[in-house]
């Protein structure tokens, strides 16, 4: 094992944490964009790559299923659940190659995994650690749409005090997006900029009243496509 390598040894770079397997890693990401194209729905979330070795930017992930290992921001296809596009995190030297100062850096990572499905109808799912108004108003401008869950003291996310009952819903909306709170057992917030906000039914019945459990369009389209992430884990595992 150590005299196979991916990289001159002799040639050092200390700035990038993945210069041992840079070429492979490249060329990994290559062959993943040009054997599938993704159908309209789109979701990026972390993953975590099961590793107990030594290694300066290894994670610990409690709620993942390998809970110690290598994460990397994955872009994938909500349909088939393929993975098309990914980065290996590596600290503050991630590899990212588009920069908006005021999207940040969970901005930025999903406009490097997005730069070349943008302006061509897909609609993006995240969670609340990329979600931002100004990232969603950014993807608007290029016409891609794009839905996920908000923490409420986000910037330029409005203030929705109401106090809800369960089921009950409260909203506040712009000519792109919605912003809206829906009691289930905590409040919920979700950003979106593809959908209304309607109430539909689930297929699930309440176990008491057996009538169906209903709830908002997005949160209902939302952990649909989300569950492709869960998916590429259980395969890893």
């Amino acid at each position: 094992m150590q005299c196979l390598h991916f990289s001159n040894p002799e040639v050092l770079n200390c700035r990038d944490k993945l210069f041992k397997i840079r070429e492979l890693n490249d060329r990994f990401r290559l062959n993943l964009k040009q054997n599938f194209y993704p159908f309209q729905n789109i979701c990026i979330d972390e993953s975590l790559l099961l590793f107990k070795g030594r290694l300066s930017f290894k994670q610990f992930i409690p709620s993942k299923r390998s809970r110690f290992g290598i994460k990397s921001f994955i872009a994938c296809d909500c349909k088939t659940g393929y993975i098309f596009d990914m980065l290996v995190y590596s600290g503050s030297e991630t590899e990212i190659s588009v920069f908006q100062e005021n999207l940040g850096k969970s901005g930025n990572i999903v406009m490097t995994l997005m730069k070349d499905y943008l302006g061509k109808g897909h609609s993006l799912y995240v969670d609340n650690w990329y979600t931002s108004p100004l990232l969603f108003n950014t993807l608007h401008l290029k016409q891609t749409n794009s839905c996920g869950t908000v923490r409420k003291n986000r910037k330029y996310v409005p203030i929705i005090s109401n106090k809800l009952q369960k089921g009950e819903i409260s909203f506040r909306s712009t000519e792109t997006l919605l912003c809206m709170k829906w009691q289930d057992k905590r409040e919920v917030w979700m950003l979106t900029s593809l959908h209304h906000a309607d109430i539909v039914e689930t297929r699930k019945l309440h176990y008491l009243t057996k009538t169906p459990i209903t709830k908002p369009t997005c949160i209902q389209d939302y952990n649909h496509n989300m569950g492709a992430v869960d998916k590429t884990d259980m395969v890893k595992s």
